[in-house]
């Protein structure tokens, strides 16, 4: 559907860094998917 191989798909959705490329959102959308993404700001122990 994207013009990409099925490894280098597997690779996209088995990475540890969570990194999400435009293979990866254009995939998505083919296969009627939106994407939302949240920012949460991390919690600081100040003493």
């Amino acid at each position: 559907m994207v013009g990409t191989s099925a490894p280098y798909i597997s690779r996209l959705i088995n990475k540890k860094d969570g990194i999400v490329n435009k293979v990866f959102v254009e995939m998505l959308e083919k296969l009627g998917y939106d994407i939302q993404i949240t920012y949460v700001k991390k919690e600081t122990n100040c003493a």
